[in-house]
């Protein structure tokens, strides 16, 4: 059995067809095919069956996709290990940063790294749902998320501070200065929130559905775009924002909004990583950087997390 035939084979099942695959891999689908029928001899076993629309994996598949996954991890964790042995403290550092995270922290991370070792940088942006996956393929060498991930085995989660979710308006905005906003009001409202399908899109949509009122109708989903402070000006829509974003838009003329005493949001900003896989010196070095500045940064929550 080949280890190639093996990442083929997971690139595969991910891809749900030879030609993304193929794409993805950067080689002929002729290759492919070739790939799967070598490990299927091996195997003794059929591991996708094809139809109209790409593959479907077999239970066989099923079951080799699960161990598939960890063994490829595992090489890329030895070569990774291997390489770092050779290079030290330079290498390129990948960092996942989910939505929200103050700037400043991977600021403070990047500097002090880059002024002391010789290492490149990759931020890797996205929702927390598509950064869990990153950690967990390898693809990113920790993760800071403001979202704590479902359990795994091969995930660890770091928490770091308290940064709960607001709503945040411009001042022209008729619900600034309000001296009471109720749930039915904000039910009315024009809002700016994540893609359908996340945790936080979901955390929000309950806090309506609760207490017996329609999510907000008027709604801009953000999906792999960046949220904008411009856009909720022009058409007067509420932010629903971390509360450390909220502060940082002060200077841009927006301002927390009124909420209902009610109103809860326990979100935790926090790092992940991959239990028990390799992490280079660089990236190990790059993630007690943020860590620290995290911790100095959020001083008031540093006990409460820690308990």
């Amino acid at each position: 059995m080949r280890v190639d035939d093996l990442r083929t084979f997971v690139a595969v099942a991910e891809a749900g067809s030879l030609a993304r695959a193929a794409q993805q891999l950067g080689t002929a689908q002729p290759t492919i095919s070739k790939s799967l029928a070598r490990l299927e001899r091996a195997l003794r076993s059929p591991l996708v069956e094809r139809h109209a629309r790409g593959v479907r994996l077999t239970d066989a598949g099923v079951v080799l996709l699960v161990h598939a996954r960890n063994v490829d991890l595992d090489v890329r964790d030895a070569l990774a290990a291997l390489r770092d042995l050779r290079q030290g403290q330079s290498g390129t550092v990948r960092i996942g940063v989910g939505v929200g995270i103050p700037q400043t922290l991977i600021a403070a991370t990047c500097k002090p790294l880059l002024d002391s070792s010789n290492v490149s940088l990759e931020i890797l942006g996205g929702m927390s749902d598509s950064l869990f996956h990153a950690v967990l393929s390898g693809d990113a060498d920790f993760a800071i998320t403001g979202v704590r991930p479902p359990g795994s085995a091969r995930l660890k989660w770091t928490p770091l501070f308290h940064d709960p979710l607001v709503a945040v308006a411009h001042s022209t905005h008729p619900l600034v200065g309000a001296r009471k906003v109720t749930w039915q009001a904000l039910s009315q409202q024009q809002w700016i929130v994540p893609n359908v399908g996340t945790i936080t899109r979901t955390w929000f949509e309950q806090q309506f559905v609760s207490r017996d009122l329609t999510p907000p109708s008027r709604v801009i989903t953000l999906r792999g775009y960046p949220m904008t402070h411009e856009l909720a000006v022009a058409i007067s829509a509420l932010l629903l924002v971390p509360a450390s974003f909220g502060r940082a838009l002060s200077g841009a003329d927006f301002t927390e909004i009124g909420r209902p005493s009610d109103w809860t949001s326990e979100r935790v900003v926090g790092v992940l990583a991959r239990d028990g896989g390799h992490m280079s010196s660089a990236a190990a070095k790059a993630m007690e950087i943020l860590i620290a500045a995290a911790r100095r940064a959020f001083p008031e929550t540093r006990g409460v997390l820690r308990k």
